[in-house]
């Protein structure tokens, strides 16, 4: 029997006992202790003052590298001179978490972000808050479990509009693509802009 996550997701939000308890009569009733599969879980020391310290469930901000290294970006709140975005590292499932160093320059606390993982390679598009998208580029060293900027980059600004929650993907030739909200302060439309590189 397969799990129905999406119908128990909309009973916890509404009473977290309530969906416990038909969780469990479920599988109890349904037999599927047997294809159950377990889950484990634990906070973390990751902490924030941003609302959204992991923006949006649909961009990408959890990353595996071959070397079992967990790296996630997680806004920090506002207040941090232009570096709310961080990379943080975990070497041990994520029972520890390690502050590698590396922001995104220009985030602030209502920054929102996304990006995949290749090879190495963190390649990370984002919104600063002034009309503007950036573009980053960080590389990872597995022998050492470092991180570094390697590169970071406007890719839209504009003083006439708002650009916001970009968000990126990769297709099968390599061509990177980037899209995002696109608010026009005059007429206060919403548009969706899109660029290839």
């Amino acid at each position: 029997m397969k799990p129905q996550f999406q119908s128990v997701s909309r009973v916890f939000r509404a009473r977290p006992w309530r969906a416990a308890l038909v969780l469990s009569m479920s599988l109890l009733s349904a037999g599927a202790f047997a294809d159950a599969v377990q889950i484990q879980s634990s906070f973390t020391s990751l902490v924030s003052t941003a609302d959204r310290m992991i923006s949006y469930r649909c961009q990408n901000h959890m990353w595996l590298s071959a070397d079992g290294g967990i790296h996630v970006i997680i806004n920090r709140g506002p207040g941090l001179g232009g570096e709310s975005l961080a990379l943080f590292s975990s070497f041990d499932n994520g029972a520890t978490w390690v502050n590698s160093g590396v922001t995104l320059p220009g985030s602030n606390g209502s920054t929102t972000s996304d990006g995949y993982y290749v090879d190495g390679k963190l390649y990370m598009t984002y919104d600063v808050g002034t009309g503007a998208i950036k573009y980053a580029e960080l590389a990872y060293d597995s022998a050492h479990k470092k991180w570094t900027l390697a590169a970071s980059t406007t890719v839209f600004s504009s003083a006439t509009s708002a650009a916001l929650t970009p968000a990126m993907a990769v297709d099968a030739m390599g061509r990177q693509w980037l899209t995002f909200t696109h608010q026009d302060k005059a007429t206060g439309n919403f548009s969706i802009k899109m660029m290839r590189r």
